[in-house]
């Protein structure tokens, strides 16, 4: 039991250690020493501490609710085939050509206020970089999740395995954890999917993936720069 102890509160340290509060700053940040600069939030939107689940958002809606489906989906008149903003692809409603969420779109931004915003596809793919950061699967707190380690400063981000949320459930509810990026893929035609990172219990590792837009995920934002 000691050693148990002790191992939890060695976890703790080294995810509180590298926190960084800035003064009248709501939200804590951390910088993991990425090429790019990019400082991640060390909770979900919607959450207080780095293990809650926080609140779940359809891609490119502010508010959570009760039923995640296309009949409730802001961006479209009640079909996937009725897309209103965001799309490339006329079979799957108003073309617009919009690849990345406008600020009145993103969860993060508009929920955290105008320091933040939901990341980029290309943001979570450096996240995810072996050569920048490690992927562990860990318990926090008892809640199960992926911490993420820079290789280059030792500082870390914990995500907790938060499933996803479809219609009025959760779909999968355990092992994994889906989270939103702002960036649609110009390589993807179908007007109702959008890029997101998902990671995974049983593969360790982020996987580059694609979500219906209609569904709840989690947002994790990060710092937008002045």
């Amino acid at each position: 039991m000691e050693k148990k102890t002790t191992t939890i509160l060695s976890l703790l340290v080294s995810l509180s250690t590298s926190i960084v509060s800035c003064h009248n700053e709501r939200h804590e940040f951390v910088d993991m020493g990425l090429p790019s600069g990019t400082l991640w939030a060390t909770c979900n939107v919607g959450a207080s501490a780095p293990e809650e689940a926080g609140d779940y958002f359809a891609w490119g809606e502010t508010s959570a609710k009760e039923n995640y489906d296309y009949t409730t989906y802001k961006h479209c008149n009640g079909t996937y085939k009725t897309i209103t903003k965001y799309n490339y692809n006329s079979e799957y409603g108003t073309v617009d050509d919009k690849d990345v969420l406008d600020l009145e779109d993103d969860a993060a931004y508009v929920n955290w206020g105008k320091r933040w915003r939901m990341p980029t596809y290309n943001e979570w793919k450096e996240l995810c970089d072996s050569n920048y950061c490690t992927l562990q699967t860990i318990n926090l707190r008892g809640v199960p999740g992926i911490k993420v380690t820079s290789v280059k400063n030792g500082n870390t981000l914990f995500f907790p395995f938060a499933g996803s949320r479809y219609r009025t459930g959760f779909w999968p509810s355990e092992g994994v954890g889906n989270y939103w990026s702002s960036t649609r893929d110009p390589r993807d035609h179908d007007g109702n999917i959008s890029r997101c990172m998902g990671f995974q219990e049983r593969v360790k590792k982020g996987l580059y993936g694609i979500g219906n837009r209609s569904d709840g995920y989690s947002v994790r934002p990060v710092r937008r720069q002045r």
